[in-house]
C-alpha cells in the first residue's frame, strides 16, 4: 500500500502539480469509490490560483487534497446520496466544504456511501462497495465507506464524513486510520442530505489524530443560519496540549466482561483489553463503568421512535421515486426507511424523556467519576459476504458502541486498535467525552497513538 498522505508530506511537496496527477491517476483507476472526480484540468487550475495566495498565515490547508462524502454539496459535483434517482446539482457550497475551500483544500471528489447515510456496513449501495484496502474481503464499513477507503487508500490527506450512528467511527476501525465525531453542531451541517438532522454530524477522517485535529479546527466554526449550530462555550479549545495528560491527570471508564460482547470474536478481545493497557500505560487510572445507561440509549435509536426521522429525511422522496427506477435504490435501505413512517408520534416523546432520563443516569453514575469512556469501537470485523448472508443483523451489531454517542449529545474520535498476533484485519478502539470535551480525546489520543509504538506519518 502507499504510504499514507498527511499533512506535513502535503507542506513538503515541492511540485503539487504532479502529486495531483498521479493520485487523479489512481483515483481514476480504483473501482466503486469515486461516485464524481474532479476534472484534472480543474484540480490543476486549483492549484495555480492557490499559489498566488498567502500560504503560511491565512491558508490552513494550502494545497491538500480531500474527498467528500457524497451527501455533501460541493458544485460543480453532483449530490447523489449515493441513490442516482436523487441527484441534483447544487448552488453553493455546504458551509463546511466552503471552509475548506477558504483553507486552500482541494477537493479530489465525491466518494461512494451507504444510500441515504443508512447503514454501518459500506455495502448499501447500488454502485457496489469501496473495496477496504487493509482487509479486501471485508467491508469497508459504513456510512462513510469511500471516506475511509480514500485516506486508507493513500488518496486523500482527509475525508469529511457524516455521523448518525457511528458512521464516523466504524469505518475508521475497519481501515486503521482516525475517525473524529464532534459535539452535535460545532461543525454546521448545512448543506447536507441529512440522515437524522437533529444528530447529524459532520466527521472527519485522516491518518492520524493531529490531522484530523487540525482539520476540525478549521470547521468548528458557528454558523447562525443553522438551526442546529451551536456555538461553543467559553473554555472551549481544541488545543490537544491544554489536556495533555500528566501522571494520574485522568481517570477513564472501561468496560467489564458482562458488558463486554466481541461476538465470538477471541482477536477483538484481546485488541481491546491492549488498547486498555496502553491508556493505562500512559497514566490513565482505569475505572470499571456500567454500560446499562449507554446500552439503553442505544437501543432508542433503531428500536424507538428516532429512526422515523430518516423518513423525515427522505421517505417522501423514496416513495414516490422508488417505482419508477427501482435500480437506484437500495432494497434495506428503502426498507427500514419506510418502515419508520409508521411510527406513532406520541413514542417520540417517550423517547425524549428516556434520553434525558439515561443522561442524567450517567452524570450521576458515571462521568462523575471518570473523564472518558474507551470502548471497542466495533465488536467484531465483518466480511462483505456476512453482510450478504444477514445485512441487517449484522450492522446492528456494529452499532453495540456507537449508536447512544449522537443520542446522549457526545463527542468521540475512533483510532486503531493494538494488532493481535494472528490477526491483520484492523480493529479500532473509541475515546467518549461529554459534549465539547474535544480536547480530552484528542490529548488522550495523540498520546495514545505514539504509545502504540506505531511510526507517526511523517
Amino acid at each position: 500500500m502507499a504510504a499514507p498522505l498527511t499533512l506535513s508530506t502535503i507542506t513538503s511537496v515541492t511540485d503539487l502539480p504532479a502529486l495531483y496527477e498521479s493520485l487523479h491517476a489512481r483515483a481514476s483507476d480504483t473501482s466503486s469509490l469515486f461516485l464524481s472526480l474532479t476534472p484534472l484540468p480543474s484540480l490543476l487550475a486549483s492549484l495555480s490560483a492557490l499559489s498566488t495566495r498567502d500560504r503560511s498565515r491565512s491558508l490552513p490547508l494550502h494545497g491538500v487534497p480531500y474527498v467528500l462524502k457524497d451527501n455533501i454539496d460541493l458544485p460543480p459535483h453532483p449530490t447523489t446520496a449515493a441513490c442516482p434517482s436523487f441527484a441534483y446539482t447544487p448552488s453553493e457550497p455546504a458551509f463546511a466544504a466552503a471552509l475548506l475551500r477558504r483553507a486552500g483544500a482541494v477537493c479530489l471528489g465525491k466518494v461512494n456511501m451507504d444510500q441515504f447515510a443508512s447503514g454501518l456496513v459500506g455495502t448499501r449501495t447500488p454502485h457496489g462497495p469501496p473495496v477496504n484496502p487493509r482487509a479486501p474481503a471485508h467491508i469497508p464499513g459504513g456510512s462513510s465507506s469511500g471516506s475511509a477507503v480514500a485516506v486508507a487508500s493513500a488518496l486523500a490527506a482527509f475525508a469529511l464524513a457524516t455521523d448518525t450512528a457511528g458512521s464516523g467511527r466504524v469505518p475508521a476501525a475497519m481501515n486503521a486510520i482516525v475517525g473524529l465525531k464532534p459535539t452535535r453542531g460545532l461543525v454546521s451541517t448545512a448543506g447536507l442530505v441529512p440522515a437524522a438532522k437533529s444528530l447529524d454530524c459532520v466527521a472527519v477522517f485522516a491518518s492520524c489524530v493531529a490531522d484530523a485535529a487540525h482539520v476540525l479546527r478549521v470547521l468548528a466554526k458557528y454558523d447562525p443560519a443553522n438551526v442546529f449550530s451551536r456555538p461553543p462555550p467559553p473554555a472551549f479549545s481544541l488545543a490537544a496540549a491544554d489536556h495533555m495528560p500528566q501522571e494520574h491527570a485522568f481517570s477513564f471508564g472501561s468496560l467489564a466482561k458482562p458488558d463486554l460482547t466481541f461476538d465470538g470474536d477471541a482477536a477483538s478481545e484481546h485488541s481491546y483489553h491492549a488498547a486498555v493497557s496502553v491508556v493505562r500505560r500512559i497514566h490513565g487510572q482505569q475505572v470499571t463503568v456500567d454500560f446499562a445507561p449507554f446500552r439503553d440509549a442505544a437501543a432508542l435509536l433503531y428500536g424507538g421512535p428516532f429512526v422515523a426521522e430518516r423518513f423525515a429525511a427522505v421517505g417522501r422522496f423514496i416513495k414516490d421515486n422508488r417505482e419508477k427506477k427501482p435500480e437506484d435504490f437500495d432494497p434495506v435501505v428503502t426498507d427500514i426507511v419506510l418502515k419508520s413512517e409508521h411510527i406513532p408520534a406520541w413514542t417520540l416523546f417517550d423517547g425524549q424523556e428516556r434520553i434525558k432520563e439515561l443522561v442524567k443516569l450517567a452524570d450521576e453514575e458515571t462521568w462523575k467519576n471518570i473523564d472518558i469512556l474507551v470502548l471497542p469501537t466495533i465488536p467484531r470485523p465483518v466480511t462483505v459476504q456476512e453482510v450478504r448472508d444477514d445485512p441487517v443483523k449484522v450492522n446492528s451489531m456494529l452499532g453495540t458502541y456507537t449508536n447512544f454517542v449522537n443520542l446522549m449529545d457526545y463527542c468521540a474520535i475512533a483510532v486503531p486498535a493494538p494488532t493481535i498476533e494472528g490477526s491483520s484485519v484492523p480493529r479500532g478502539v473509541t475515546f467518549v467525552a461529554k459534549a465539547f470535551e474535544e480536547s480530552k480525546i484528542l490529548a488522550l489520543a495523540e498520546t495514545y497513538q505514539k504509545a502504540l509504538f506505531i511510526k507517526q506519518p511523517k
